[in-house]
């Protein structure tokens, strides 16, 4: 996932459109930057609760959103792509961590308003992976530094499973407008990178 995003950032002008990449926990958007990074801090740094984490989570994606939505309705030109996003929280909490989605949707509920406000759907892109393959690129990823304590976590193969059946799937996202976008990761970077772009 990080890689084709890195791919894709240089080569912003395949689509001319004005385009934004951020992420969450935080925000690489200027405006809500500041206070969804001290956000994140609290995240990853802090012996949080599973509740006070999906909280902050909420919290973040708030203001997160409130800024996603402006950058989209001051120009029909924009996309942005935001690395995890509410689908996410409901993998990792609802599903993993047993929290059940109602929880989820219900402290997401402020984000997932100013969407439907202003008629903006989400675009998910899911990377399809055998487990195999997963485990290998995961072992490789938790080698570098740059593995956060989000990743670390001891929940992902429950979180691939998420992701892999789509009756749980459909399940937990069926309160989103939603589209789902599915693309085969199993195979090199560069054809998965094809197949992202497309």
């Amino acid at each position: 996932k990080s890689s084709q995003l890195d791919m894709l950032s240089i080569n912003i002008w395949y689509f001319n459109k004005r385009m934004f990449f951020t992420r969450e926990p935080g925000s690489y958007l200027l405006e809500s930057a500041n206070i969804c990074e001290k956000i994140r801090d609290q995240i990853l740094n802090n012996d949080n609760t599973l509740e006070e984490e999906a909280v902050l989570f909420a919290q973040s994606r708030y203001e997160h959103t409130k800024e996603i939505v402006k950058l989209l309705t001051e120009d029909d030109n924009t996309v942005i792509i935001s690395d995890r996003y509410i689908v996410s929280s409901l993998a990792y909490q609802a599903f993993a961590q047993y929290l059940g989605k109602d929880m989820i949707y219900e402290f997401n509920e402020p984000s997932l308003r100013l969407l439907r406000d202003n008629d903006i759907k989400i675009h998910c892109i899911k990377f399809n992976i055998d487990e195999e393959e997963w485990k290998r690129r995961r072992e490789q990823r938790l080698q570098k530094e740059s593995a956060d304590s989000i990743e670390r976590k001891d929940i992902h193969e429950d979180v691939l499973h998420f992701f892999s059946d789509e009756e749980i799937f459909n399940h937990y996202t069926d309160g989103l407008d939603i589209e789902i976008h599915n693309i085969d990761a199993n195979g090199n970077m560069m054809k998965v990178y094809i197949d992202f772009l497309e």
